[in-house]
């Protein structure tokens, strides 16, 4: 086991606060737990791909961290109309 796998382990377990934002809070608090969830899942998969060393990880990084941007965005847009 590298750093780079113990530093994915412990983004796995960084990923528990955002879940309990995303479910417990509000609508701001969830649309932040959201956006947190999705930068916690992409630097995991990255670091994931370092350790293990396969390249094909960060294309799926990349695509997470691309439709959770969007996901993002149009959660806040549907948002807009309740607040």
């Amino acid at each position: 086991m590298n750093i780079f796998l113990l530093t994915s382990l412990i983004l796995v377990i960084s990923f528990i606060p955002a879940i309990i934002a995303t479910i417990r809070g509000d609508a701001i608090d969830r649309l932040i737990g959201m956006s947190l969830g999705g930068i916690i899942s992409t630097l995991c998969l990255i670091t994931l791909a370092v350790g293990t060393g396969r390249s094909i990880y960060i294309d799926v990084a990349l695509t997470v961290a691309f439709l959770s941007f969007s996901g993002t965005i149009a959660f806040a847009r549907f948002l807009e109309r309740w607040l």
